[in-house]
């Protein structure tokens, strides 16, 4: 036990030796640092406190993507120019698992946005927004910033893919989280490096593009491991919920209501097929609404699987096909056109600062009906 032990440490360590070294290195200076293990006590403080039980109860886990459990965390609080930011970086017994880079910013953009690797390539992703990602996408200092971030983490004889690296949310108090997953900067055989210099550039791209106009929060569009901390360690307490997870006015019997007339296979009224459902909890909700009650379910497969889908809450709808996510709250709906195109069909919902296509396959005139339900019954 006591080799244990004492091997753990040496890790612990090694690590914290390497993310200091990489952050003065750049320019930065650690303002506070705590280490937290499953059965330990607090090593040091950050931000005058230590982790309290309920966020450890968040932070150490299985660790999705992978069989690994995390049972221990370091917390960086890092400072670059004035600015405060928080790097975590998880372990499982001594194997530094991939960690994350958080910073508010100033300002926000209108939709969500995540720097992902779609088909053929990597890109920038809107949420649906297709004028912004095409805007982001041909902005040369974002693609310049977000090719800087690493997409593949290595540790030993482990590795690590990213489908995605950097996501930028509003925190619906005029600043935006911006999260980045720490990649190997240092490469396989060179020294430990979490990419600190390439999240304060990312940043710093991205900050040169926000704007100070009103934004409702923003849900992730994929999932992040560690906000609770960030909330907890450099807001001081969690930010207003993001727009699809307000409770609203539930819309499940107008959606009913204008769905009935269409409901078929491919879509489908509550109670849903149970493998349909298990799959769309799975592959189309996302993590923080993933037990939310489904009032309707458009399915977008060939095989009937549910894996790519429309999906309709109480007060919300998100959808899924292939590598492409979009989300919203009822709450921001200000109008639905009509189905269009010929092979693969969408109905344009209008929210209240951005444009979606949601994808609705042979369904449209039915999605249609509820949305333009759900904007009759507000009025």
């Amino acid at each position: 036990m006591g080799l244990l032990a004492g091997t753990l440490a040496q890790a612990y360590d090694r690590t914290q030796q390497a993310i200091r070294q990489e952050i003065a290195a750049h320019g930065s200076s650690v303002f506070g640092f705590e280490e937290r293990r499953a059965e330990s006590a607090t090593v040091g403080q950050l931000v005058g406190g230590a982790m309290k039980d309920a966020l450890k109860s968040k932070v150490l886990g299985p660790f999705a993507g992978s069989h690994h459990v995390v049972d221990g965390v370091q917390i960086y609080g890092i400072e670059t120019g004035g600015v405060r930011q928080l790097y975590v970086q998880p372990f499982a017994q001594q194997l530094a698992l991939p960690g994350e880079h958080h910073v508010a910013l100033p300002g926000a953009m209108r939709s969500p946005i995540v720097y992902r690797q779609a088909t053929v390539r990597w890109g920038w992703d809107a949420g649906g927004d297709e004028e912004l990602a095409t805007w982001l996408n041909g902005e040369p200092s974002l693609k310049a910033a977000a090719k800087g971030l690493e997409d593949v983490w290595v540790c030993g004889k482990e590795s690590w893919a990213h489908d995605w690296t950097a996501q930028l949310m509003a925190l619906g108090d005029g600043r935006s989280h911006l999260v980045v997953q720490a990649g190997s900067h240092g490469g396989m055989l060179g020294p430990m490096r979490v990419g600190v210099g390439p999240f304060v550039q990312l940043g710093g791209a991205l900050g040169r593009w926000l704007t100070g106009q009103p934004t409702a929060p923003h849900a992730p569009l994929r999932p992040v491991r560690y906000s609770d901390l960030f909330y907890e360690y450099v807001l001081g307490g969690a930010p207003a919920p993001a727009a699809p997870n307000r409770a609203g006015v539930d819309f499940s019997e107008v959606l009913r209501a204008a769905g009935a007339p269409f409901e078929s296979a491919t879509m489908q009224l509550a109670p849903i097929d149970p493998k349909i459902e298990a799959n769309v909890r799975a592959h189309v909700l996302p993590p923080h609404r993933a037990e939310a009650p489904l009032v309707a379910v458009l399915d977008l497969t060939a095989l009937g699987s549910g894996k790519d889908a429309v999906a309709l809450t109480p007060d919300a709808l998100y959808a899924k096909e292939f590598d492409e996510t979009c989300g919203f709250a009822f709450e921001e709906l200000q109008a639905a056109h009509p189905p269009k195109g010929l092979m693969g069909k969408t109905v344009r919902a209008q929210l209240q600062s951005r444009a979606v296509k949601v994808p609705c396959g042979g369904d449209g005139d039915a999605l249609h009906a509820m949305l333009s339900a759900v904007l009759q019954a507000r009025g």
